[in-house]
């Protein structure tokens, strides 16, 4: 059975691949910040989920091994566009991961668990597949914040499917303790999207995001400007936007 997430993406992920694979810059300092935590080490595997479609493998270094792992057909087909060989993608939930225990080194997420309701489950299947000493770095928004409301508020409306979103809170360090993880550390990171145009704005988020009703693509920047703080710099548009971060390792 599908969870929410693959529910989603099995009717939207073709959007979603569409925008990044136009427009792979757009999130590159988001990305950068997954680097910057994860500290990828030569030869390490890491494992990658909910991954989409392995937006992140560009960036790491050449000589790790890189497990994708997504729900969505979307994603999962996309993800062999950008694999290396020795890679690996796997049609599966972030919560049953078709691995054998002490199998990788590191988990990575990136802004997917929002969509989960129920992440014990998803925190415990994680640990099992780290090996001890290995560790996790999740990272998604944060209740309350402004990226919050904007996706629960303008995209739940201009969304067919609408956006309820699960964000993080200090349920989810507890529930990465109760799971076996400790040196749980939260960091908030801002970064910015880069556009080159407003009309760049609306191509990239209306299928990112999914906006298919009337009047999405006019409301959107004025939208991002008041809300977001979307403004015009020397190279370009860019969008403020946040996450926030959670680390942690098993003994």
């Amino acid at each position: 059975m599908r969870t929410a997430y693959g529910e989603a993406f099995a009717l939207r992920g073709d959007r979603y691949e569409r925008s990044m694979a136009r427009s792979p810059d757009v999130r590159r300092e988001e990305f950068a910040a997954m680097l910057g935590q994860l500290r990828p080490a030569a030869g390490e595997c890491i494992v990658d989920v909910p991954s989409g479609g392995a937006y992140l493998r560009p960036l790491l270094p050449l000589d790790v091994r890189y497990v994708a792992v997504d729900e969505s057909p979307h994603f999962h087909s996309a993800c062999h566009r950008r694999l290396l060989p020795g890679d690996s993608a796997l049609l599966a939930p972030s919560q049953k991961i078709p691995l054998p225990a002490h199998a990788c080194d590191a988990v990575c997420s990136i802004a997917g668990l929002h969509h989960q309701s129920d992440r014990e489950p998803v925190y415990a299947d994680w640990f099992r597949v780290l090996r001890p000493g290995g560790r996790v770095v999740l990272a998604d928004v944060a209740e309350g914040n402004p990226v919050a409301e904007f996706l629960n508020g303008f995209v739940d409306r201009y969304n067919s499917l609408g956006h309820d979103g699960l964000f993080i809170t200090a349920r989810d360090s507890e529930a990465l303790a109760a799971a076996g993880f400790r040196d749980i550390v939260v960091t908030d990171i801002n970064y910015q999207w880069l556009f080159r145009d407003l009309g760049h704005v609306a191509e990239f988020c209306v299928d990112l995001f999914g906006l298919d009703r009337v009047g999405a693509a006019t409301a959107l920047c004025r939208t991002l400007q008041r809300d977001l703080g979307l403004r015009s710099g020397a190279a370009g548009w860019q969008l403020p936007w946040s996450l926030r971060y959670i680390e942690a390792s098993k003994a």
